[in-house]
């Protein structure tokens, strides 16, 4: 189900959500770590970006197979990166997500850019059915603090916030991550980092499929 206000939905630009970091998200370092990602595995990153976590995990991981979905505007933007990628024997995937099972799924600040909800429940859904079953989800959400301010406008819908850069970005506390990844049969939460709040400017967390 698409957002009905037609406006609004036709002036975003979700590619531009892709921003050129250097370093990986703290989600995937940790991942690296705690052991949670591991040699022979199938690993593939929803929404990669400009590939800075797939990059920095392959030569830690080398025997391990790695695979990206991202829209042709990113991959075109980060063209280089992508050739980068292929070359180390990285597969970029389009509509074949459900032709492989993953034993890892990374995806990081990337759904709370999606809109509507029942859009971001549905990526959700498809993600766990293409894991294998007790998979690993890596992911980083974006909370509340830094989000909130004069250059982000209210949706039409009241979903989420309306950047600058015509995106959208819908902040979330770490209770509606659990609720979020629950609610489409994830299993298993747990936060990567000790929080001292319910709503962190950022929520790096893992879940089982």
């Amino acid at each position: 189900m698409e957002c009905p206000y037609d406006n609004c939905r036709n002036s975003l630009r979700p590619w531009n959500s892709a921003t050129n970091f250097a370093n990986p998200t703290r989600s995937v370092e940790y991942a690296v770590n705690g052991n949670m990602i591991s040699p022979g595995q199938c690993v593939m990153e929803f929404g990669a970006g400009n590939l800075r976590n797939t990059l920095f995990l392959m030569p830690k991981l080398s025997n391990a197979r790695y695979y990206v979905i991202e829209r042709k505007e990113v991959v075109n933007r980060f063209r280089s990166r992508y050739e980068e990628f292929e070359h180390r024997g990285g597969y970029i995937l389009g509509d074949e997500i459900g032709k492989h099972r993953f034993d890892v799924v990374i995806c990081t600040y990337v759904l709370e850019t999606i809109c509507p909800l029942t859009q971001r429940i549905n990526v959700l859904l498809s993600l766990r059915k293409a894991m294998k079953r007790g998979g690993t989800l890596i992911a980083s959400f974006r909370g509340y603090p830094g989000v909130k301010g004069t250059k982000y406008r209210r949706c039409p819908a009241k979903e989420g916030y309306l950047t600058p850069f015509n995106t959208f970005i819908n902040p979330y506390s770490i209770s509606e991550v659990q609720d979020l990844l629950e609610a489409t049969g994830f299993v298993g939460f747990e936060t990567l980092e000790r929080y001292r709040v319910k709503s962190p400017q950022n929520i790096h967390a893992m879940a089982r499929a």
